[in-house]
């Protein structure tokens, strides 16, 4: 008789930083957003064009009945994608819908109620069937409900976004119409988020254990408060902004709230750069992202001025001997004002740098 063979190790589960730190995630999530935000252009040049040869009691049979259906049709069709082969199912569901079918709706058909509800099909199926695929993908890493919930939080914001930018940004900038290139470009952009996704390393997805991916920096003593004003310029430029909404104020407002939103903005990833890469000198740990993560992630991501300073203090804390950040002030800064929770972060990691406070 033959022993029977030693079992496999389990990978070790992702985090949700490995996750947000690997291409895998990123190239999934830019297809996404590309091809939503190709479908609600064309939604919305479907609708224009529908509106001029099309009673309204038509339109509101078709608005109440094609998206819903769509949705549910999408939510299927992802998960049959994540049982099966998931980028080369989404690259065919890309080439055809987000690009052949614009070129077709846009070049080479009259408006009529068809030609609309298929556009409004097309535009719910897509999105939904990716946003699922992405949630699944992140899920499988076994990374925790906390990741998952982080991750359709933020999923859920960006389509918010797109829904209620899309529509006002072709109004303002092309009376309500997108140019017809524009739906299929970003549907080829979408393609070629998926392609390295091809590759056999990408195709494991999250199923084998993570790399090594830590890349600390030496600890730099600085001034927090000096921190918070400098990435608080961006949070007074929003100001500035919506005060020019509620009252005239003279044009120069507008040129000086730019300026503002640029440095604040340029501070905000710069320290978010340096405070993971150097909380990774530190107090290394696989929750941490890696600086080029974390600079794109407060770029890219929305909310990322509550989570990524939360993950900081969470990292710090399990690491303190004596020093520690309270997470519920972190928290009321957080949702208050964000650059005064870096600020918090920078002071114990001084206080943690000069005084060997942190374990290794």
């Amino acid at each position: 008789m033959h022993d029977p063979a030693p079992p496999r190790p389990l990978p070790i589960a992702w985090t949700f930083a490995d996750q947000l730190s690997s291409y895998r995630l990123w190239g999934l999530v830019a297809a996404w957003v590309c091809s939503a935000l190709s479908m609600q252009m064309l939604r919305s040049n479907a609708l224009k064009d529908a509106m001029d040869v099309m009673g309204r009691f038509e339109m509101v049979q078709v608005m109440g009945v094609v998206p819903p259906l769509g949705m549910v049709l999408g939510l299927v069709l992802g998960l049959l994608l994540v049982r099966g082969a998931v980028v080369p199912g989404l690259l065919a569901l890309l080439l055809l819908a987000a690009v052949l079918w614009p070129l077709a709706a846009g070049l080479w058909m009259e408006p009529s109620l068809l030609v609309l509800g298929v556009t409004l099909l097309a535009g719910q199926l897509l999105p939904f069937a990716l946003m699922v695929v992405v949630l699944s993908v992140v899920a499988g890493g076994r990374s925790g409900a906390a990741a998952f919930a982080s991750v359709l939080v933020v999923v859920l914001a960006l389509k918010s976004m797109m829904e209620m930018l899309a529509p006002g940004l072709g109004l303002y900038l092309l009376d309500g119409r997108w140019p017809h290139w524009a739906s299929p470009g970003l549907g080829l952009l979408a393609v070629l988020c998926l392609l390295p996704l091809l590759q056999p390393a990408a195709r494991t997805w999250f199923n084998e254990s993570p790399p090594v991916r830590h890349q600390p920096l030496t600890p730099c003593l600085r001034n927090p408060w000096g921190m918070a004003l400098w990435v608080g310029l961006l949070w007074v430029a929003a100001l500035l902004q919506l005060l020019q909404l509620w009252q005239e104020m003279p044009g120069r407002w507008s040129t000086v709230s730019q300026v503002l939103a640029l440095a604040g903005l340029a501070g905000w990833v710069r320290w978010n750069y340096r405070l993971h890469g150097e909380v990774a000198w530190v107090a290394p740990s696989a929750e941490l992202l890696t600086p080029r993560a974390a600079a794109w992630a407060s770029v890219l991501v929305p909310l990322s001025s509550l989570l990524l300073p939360l993950q900081l203090a969470s990292v710090l804390n399990k690491q303190a001997q004596q020093r520690r950040i309270s997470m519920g002030w972190l928290v009321c800064w957080c949702l208050l004002f964000p650059p005064m929770a870096l600020a918090l972060v920078q002071r114990v990691l001084n206080q943690a740098a000069a005084a060997g406070d942190i374990r290794s």
